[in-house]
Formats: C-alpha cells, structure tokens, sequence
C-alpha cells in the first residue's frame, strides 16, 4: 500500500507515511509529527512552481500567485511601474470594456 493517496485534485499523505520517528515528506526532507501536520503541508504551495515572473529584465522576482507578483509590482520594489501607471491603465482597460473606475475600484455598468 503507498504512503501517499491521490483524490481528486489533492494528495494526501497515509498512516504508511510514517518512518519510525515522524512523517516524512515523499518530496522533499521535512517531516511531520502528526498525519494532519503533513496533509496540511502536502495541500499547502509548498511544492508548486513559481510561474510567474516579474516582467522587468534583471529583476528575477517569482511568485507561485498572481497574486504575489501583483504585491510584488505594487510595491514598487523593482521600480518596474509606479503604482499611479498602474491605476492609469487599468483605468484605460476599464474603460474599454464598458465600466467605469472610481478610487483605483472598476464598476462595471449596466
């Protein structure tokens, strides 16, 4: 029987997943005292990828979130655009599609 399962969409870790001392992770080296310990680490983003990239050249900062990578351009951190350009074109992309922008916020219009 194998120490991990797989059910729709998720992996779970099982009671084979124990070593003699903790729970160990099939994918990387940490180990776990109790099985929800280790199902909590098997569903968090701990083994995704960084898929997206900050588009300025040199910058080198990835997010396994869209989200991140957001923060990360809000920031300004990397000086990639400043958040004023940032509301100025989602103010223009807004705009295209029928809604209007009030406070950096798109209503849409109906």
């Amino acid at each position: 029987m194998p120490s991990y399962e797989y059910t729709r969409g998720s992996t779970a870790a099982t009671e084979r997943a124990w070593n003699g001392h903790a729970y160990g992770c099939y994918i990387c080296p940490r180990e776990f005292r109790s099985l929800p310990a280790m199902n909590q680490h098997m569903q968090s983003l701990t083994h995704e990828q960084n898929m997206y990239g900050c588009p300025k050249r040199g910058c080198g900062g990835r997010y396994k979130l869209l989200s991140g990578l957001i923060q990360h351009v809000e920031s300004e951190r990397c000086r990639f655009m400043q958040f004023g350009k940032v509301q100025y074109r989602t103010a223009l992309v807004a705009s295209k599609r029928n809604t209007s922008v009030i406070n950096g916020h798109a209503i849409k219009q109906y």
